[in-house]
């Protein structure tokens, strides 16, 4: 099922086009001992708006290390020791990053061996492919905590991007992007997953600051 959803608003302004965009992100919740409603409820994915950040070139070396310094500046914001970078993690996150370019999609692998978080973003003439701007709207749901406890399902909607990234017992990541067009594809693979019902209060933390 397609879950991937782009907004494009276009107005001229004193005689200059103006593009705007948005993107969605989504994200998994480990359905680990879950019975077969509940369990197939949350295996649904996140969407999430998000304002897109303008292009600049960069390499892949680039990339990655942004994606890792990124995170792991928001994992020292709540108290939880830095990740560590995965290439086995980033190969599969590059192969399925090229499956969703391909079929310009964004279902979830469902692969439970991995948390994984994605990330899409248009641009008005060519993809915008920014790590910071991935990692960026996954802590932005933050916003959205109610307390840290397990979530209900209807909040996870709304937080499992943030509390993937700041899972206390995660200790690695890897995470690559690919291009179909104007649209960008990015994919971020955990180990050990996260977002695992029952470990939420000993995984994820207020801001320690």
């Amino acid at each position: 099922m397609e879950q991937r959803k782009t907004t494009v608003k276009t107005e001229i302004k004193n005689g200059k086009k103006i593009v705007t965009t948005t993107t969605i992100a989504t994200t998994d919740l480990n359905p680990m001992n879950l019975d077969e409603p509940q369990g197939a409820f949350l295996k649904c994915p996140v969407e999430l708006p998000v304002t897109i950040a303008p292009k600049t070139k960069h390499t892949k070396g680039d990339f990655q290390r942004k994606a890792l310094e990124r995170h792991n500046y928001y994992r020292f914001l709540h108290g939880v020791p830095p990740l560590e970078w995965c290439s086995k993690c980033a190969s599969k996150a590059q192969a399925y990053a090229n499956h969703l370019a391909k079929t310009q999609s964004l279902e979830h692998s469902h692969d439970k061996s991995w948390g994984e978080n994605l990330f899409t973003s248009t641009g008005s003439r060519e993809p915008v492919i920014s790590a910071d701007a991935a990692v960026d709207s996954w802590y932005n749901e933050v916003n959205y905590i109610k307390n840290y406890t397990d979530p209900s399902p209807s909040n996870f909607y709304e937080t499992g991007h943030f509390t993937q990234l700041v899972w206390k017992d995660t200790t690695h990541v890897g995470m690559a992007y690919a291009v179909n067009g104007n649209n960008a594809y990015i994919v971020a693979n955990y180990l050990p997953p996260g977002n695992l019902l029952g470990k939420f209060p000993e995984n994820v933390f207020p801001r320690t600051e």
